[in-house]
């Protein structure tokens, strides 16, 4: 999980995993030491930690291990498309074991290397598959996905959660910025999404207590950083992501990649599918989008009024889709990802009573009757703290 972000404390990490010695989980030790070595540059140490896990793990009769070492294997050899084939061995063996992670995994993968449709076809069937059950494609963990993900933009902002900036994949570090202030100053106009916000506004809002006739260099010098952070080869024009004239300022959202956005659009796509009748195609769109939303709008700024109306515009229609992908679930007679569902709306709004009692019958209908009395209970906390009056265990009602 640490590779991106902090890639010395990632190896260190796993170094010391590794050398804790044999036993039975040494081969998951190697695995994430040879997954970390290949995100972070260093293919030929994790073609030495596949082999090595391969010998363990085919010497423990350890599966699961065989299989992700396989995985590593092709991703660290010098042409991992020459030897793409060699994954078909993975994906029988996490087919013999039933895990349908892994294969779709391994799926996806497999045809990411490929050429052509049938490639093509092969990793949206896995990328599809993925996403039933629950998993995020988008990832930043050293492993299979990152190793083989698509390329990036050569800008994007991520917003949803953790606020950065990336480009050509790599995050602009702090030292960047100069200034928190900077880094505010694009928050502020993201939350505005293109909209013109005043000179005198975003001096008020970045410099509270200041005399605004002093502060308009301030803000020049900001946004100069703000046009630095984006574009440091000044190879574009200076209106290109921010424009500005002599009385606001507004980013272009046209020319700007910023997840939360994508998001939106993407969740309103879904809905007007629906509304179409193309339910199929509706449902595979809203489970990509409930993948990308990582967390609230600017989670980091949680007490500022501009962030406010963005963030409780994404939170809903983020809680919209994933009811959608509930109810979807219940149609199709599949209470496992109906209970996936609702814990994540759980996870937004621990308050929510209908959720909590669909998710008791979900449980229910999954046979985990001691789950869904241990969430009851959980439920009827949450009532108390509201002064709510719980309803009755909904074993008898539908989900």
């Amino acid at each position: 999980m640490l590779a991106a972000e902090d890639p010395e404390r990632a190896r260190a990490l796993a170094g010391r995993a590794v050398a804790l010695g044999p036993g039975s989980a040494q081969a998951t030790a190697l695995l994430a030491d040879g997954w970390v070595a290949l995100a972070t540059g260093d293919p030929l140490r994790a073609a030495g930690r596949a082999a090595e896990a391969v010998a363990m793990s085919t010497a423990r009769r350890d599966r699961a291990s065989l299989a992700e070492a396989i995985e590593l294997r092709v991703l660290s050899a010098p042409e991992p498309r020459a030897e793409a084939g060699q994954l078909d061995e993975a994906v029988s063996i996490w087919q013999a074991i039933g895990n349908r992670v892994g294969e779709a995994r391994t799926d996806l993968v497999r045809g990411r290397l490929g050429d052509g449709p049938e490639a093509r076809r092969r990793a949206e069937r896995g990328e599809r598959q993925l996403r039933k059950l629950g998993v995020r494609t988008q990832t930043q963990a050293a492993g299979p996905l990152l190793a083989t993900r698509p390329p990036l933009p050569t800008l994007v902002v991520r917003s949803l959660g953790r606020f950065e900036v990336l480009r050509e994949g790599q995050t602009v570090p702090a030292s960047a910025w100069q200034s928190k202030k900077a880094r505010d100053l694009l928050k502020i106009l993201l939350a505005r999404r293109g909209r013109p916000v005043t000179r005198e506004a975003l001096m008020d809002l970045l410099w509270p207590d200041e005399e605004p006739s002093r502060l308009g260099n301030r803000l020049s010098a900001a946004l100069s950083v703000v046009r630095g952070v984006l574009d440091p080869d000044h190879s574009l024009a200076a209106e290109h992501y921010v424009a500005a004239d002599a009385s606001a300022l507004r980013v272009d959202p046209a020319n700007l990649d910023v997840d939360v956005e994508a998001f939106l659009a993407d969740a309103d796509a879904g809905r007007r599918l629906l509304e179409a009748g193309r339910v199929e195609e509706a449902i595979e769109l809203l489970s990509h989008a409930e993948a990308s939303y990582t967390g609230d709008f600017l989670e980091e700024d949680p007490y500022e009024d501009w962030a406010v109306s963005l963030r409780e515009e994404a939170r809903a229609a983020y809680i919209r889709l994933v009811s959608t992908l509930a109810q979807d679930a219940n149609q199709q007679s599949d209470p496992n990802s109906a209970i996936r569902w609702y814990l994540r709306l759980l996870e937004r709004d621990p308050y929510d009573e209908e959720a909590h009692l669909r998710l008791v019958s979900a449980l229910e209908k999954a046979g985990g009757h001691g789950e869904a009395r241990r969430r009851f209970r959980l439920y009827v906390d949450r009532m108390d703290e509201i002064a709510v009056e719980a309803a009755p265990f909904p074993s008898a009602v539908g989900t």
